[in-house]
């Protein structure tokens, strides 16, 4: 249900509304950004093995200065480091996907708030200038 304000009209919530699909747009582009990254190192690690075996298991997820202090050698500290960040980005892209999902929803229920014409197209003119005119300042 609306409600019917003293201090705003309709091209003030329109302009809030606009505000926040730009944001939302941002926050998809990293999204997407991110996903993007995470996955070109995967794929630049290749060479790794799928898992870390014998000597090297006891390394698994240990921060670099832990594995040193644990005495491996410089080719065991290197081994371990990259294989311990490839897993955890195989993690961050699961939690960049949950995340860019929500967002994308949120984003959806913002165009729906706003939907497509007129009313739309000058809420993001509004924007675009105010936008412009605060980088002038």
């Amino acid at each position: 249900m609306a409600r019917v304000f003293l201090t705003r009209d309709a091209n003030d919530n329109d302009d809030h509304v606009a505000e926040n699909i730009a944001s939302r747009e941002q926050e998809l582009s990293c999204y997407y950004t991110n996903i993007q990254s995470y996955t070109q190192q995967i794929a630049a690690m290749s060479d790794l093995p799928d898992d870390l075996v014998d000597d090297l298991a006891k390394f698994k997820g240990k921060q670099a200065e832990t594995i040193q202090s644990m005495g491996a050698t410089p080719e065991q500290l290197a081994l371990a480091t990259r294989w311990n960040w490839r897993e955890r980005l195989r993690v961050l892209i699961v939690t960049e996907k949950a995340e860019c999902a929500k967002s994308e929803l949120a984003y959806d229920a913002l165009l729906a708030a706003l939907p497509k014409g007129t009313r739309r197209t000058a809420a993001l003119e509004r924007l675009a200038l105010k936008q412009a005119a605060a980088k002038v300042v």
